[in-house]
């Protein structure tokens, strides 16, 4: 189910990821958990997000963790970004990664079919479960499509 929400923002600290999705899964992700566990900010305590730019010709992906001060200079080239807030469009996958792009696919169709307009703004994810200890079939992530 689609539903319409005014999403409040958030302050994230960001990994910005260029390149393959093999370097995203093996490099990327490793690099930002790491990041997290240095800074006690496991997704219990902070909530994860991915901002997603799937016009680029790469993968280009960013990591995200929500953040209440600021993000301190460091090796692991997390910087602090902002997700904006305002009106969006927001479907709930659960099941594995593989799928999301089907979901979002079907996300984008309902915009087209009732006529809403895209925000300037790129489509990001909430992952609201997902990892070691859950069963992929239960992840659960919520895509988030910005909206005029």
């Amino acid at each position: 189910m689609i539903t319409i929400v005014h999403f409040p923002g958030a302050r994230v600290a960001a990994l910005e990821y260029r390149g393959t999705e093999h370097g995203l899964d093996n490099e990327a992700v490793p690099k930002f958990v790491a990041w997290r566990r240095e800074n006690k900010l496991p997704p219990n305590v902070s909530a994860t997000f991915n901002i997603v730019y799937p016009d680029a010709p790469e993968v280009r992906f960013d990591l995200c963790a929500e953040v209440q001060g600021p993000v301190a200079p460091n090796s692991y080239g997390v910087i602090e970004k902002q997700i904006a807030a305002g009106r969006c469009a927001v479907l709930r996958h659960v099941g594995p990664e593989h799928e999301l792009g089907a979901a979002v696919r079907s996300l984008h169709a309902w915009r087209e079919q009732n006529g809403e307009t895209l925000r300037d703004a790129p489509l990001f994810f909430q992952r609201v479960n997902f990892g070691p200890g859950v069963s992929p079939d239960a992840w659960i992530t919520d895509i988030y499509l910005p909206l005029a």
